[in-house]
């Protein structure tokens, strides 16, 4: 014979499965943050790992001499002087030209955008919430033993999701991503080191973009 359940085991049950559903929900949740949260720190890394694999290929062609390595617009632009070898001279020139690289970061867009050979380019995947560049001053060198620092770069990168930037809302503060790379210029400072050092890289040199 079939007992009939009372109301009091069918409220007992219902909040049984109430407090399993929530906890269930919950963990979910939980994992589903957990989810967006790695998403958005691998697409953080790779941003900022474009970022930094192109300033360094082309700081790799930077030309020494005095003023080589500029930072303009308050901080968000950055402009130096490439060399790069012209295959295509004709013979008796010089194979080396100089031409002015420019990085600046658009801050309507948040994109960092990438200037060469009179040619203007946004770095592919690169959208930042900010971008500053900041050169550290070249020390004079005193009497021995005063030590002798090298010139270096200095880039403040800060990330945040693409599509809060493309809808112009501020994000969450445990969104955001911020970086601090550096980059050795130990050449820019050879005269310094190495006194009576000449800088002549070509007689032949000829100097493009200007």
């Amino acid at each position: 014979m079939r007992r009939a359940f009372t109301v009091v085991e069918v409220a007992l049950a219902a909040a049984i499965a109430s407090v399993v559903l929530v906890v269930l929900w919950q963990v979910f949740s939980s994992a589903h943050r957990e989810s967006v949260d790695a998403e958005r720190r691998l697409q953080a890394v790779a941003a900022l790992q474009r970022l930094s694999q192109a300033l360094e290929a082309d700081l790799s062609l930077l030309a020494p001499g005095d003023g080589a390595v500029q930072v303009t617009d308050r901080g968000a632009g950055l402009s130096f002087q490439a060399a790069h070898v012209d295959a295509k001279a004709a013979p008796g020139e010089g194979l080396l030209t100089f031409s002015p690289l420019v990085y600046r970061l658009d801050r309507g867009a948040h994109t960092v955008l990438r200037t060469a050979a009179a040619a203007t380019r946004a770095l592919p995947g690169v959208r930042l919430l900010d971008l500053r560049f900041a050169l550290t001053p070249r020390l004079v060198v005193g009497a021995p033993p005063a030590p002798v620092a090298p010139d270096c770069l200095l880039v403040q990168a800060v990330w945040a999701p693409t599509e809060d930037l493309i809808a112009g809302r501020t994000p969450r503060a445990q969104d955001v991503v911020s970086l601090s790379l550096s980059f050795g210029l130990a050449h820019l400072s050879d005269d310094e080191r190495f006194p009576g050092w000449v800088t002549n890289p070509t007689s032949r040199a000829r100097v493009t973009g200007e």
